[in-house]
C-alpha cells in the first residue's frame, strides 16, 4: 500500500466514522430527549441545530484548511466531535445539548476539509 492510498483510508475512514456517529445519534435522540422530559419542539431544535451549525461553518472549514493545512484542521474537527459526542451523552440539560449539538455539527465541517 502507498502513502497515497493510506492517506486517503485515512480520510474515508474519518468521514465514515462521522457518517456512523450521525446514523446512530439521529435515531436515537428523539427518544433519548423525551426521556428526559423535552418537548416536541426543543427534539425538533436538536436534530436542526447539527445542519445549521454545519451548512455555517462548512466554508469556513474549507478556507481553514487551505491556508493552515489539511492535518490541523482535520485533527481539531475530530477533536471538537469527539467532545460534543462526550458532552451529548453526558448531559441532563437541553442547553448542554444544545451546545453538543451545535458543537458536533460546526466540528463535523471535516467533510469539506476531505
Amino acid at each position: 500500500m502507498t502513502k497515497k492510498q493510506l492517506q486517503l483510508g485515512i480520510l474515508f475512514l474519518t468521514i465514515f466514522i462521522d457518517m456512523l456517529g450521525l446514523g446512530i445519534v439521529l435515531p436515537i435522540l428523539p427518544r433519548y430527549a423525551q426521556s428526559l422530559g423535552f418537548s416536541s419542539w426543543q427534539m425538533g431544535v436538536l436534530i436542526g441545530i447539527f445542519s445549521l451549525a454545519q451548512m455555517l461553518m462548512l466554508p469556513i472549514w474549507g478556507y481553514l484548511s487551505d491556508r493552515f493545512g489539511r492535518r490541523p484542521i482535520f485533527i481539531i474537527s475530530i477533536l471538537g466531535t469527539t467532545v460534543g459526542y462526550l458532552l451529548l451523552g453526558l448531559t441532563r440539560s437541553w442547553a448542554m445539548m444544545i451546545l453538543a449539538r451545535l458543537l458536533n455539527g460546526a466540528s463535523g465541517g471535516n467533510i469539506s476539509v476531505v
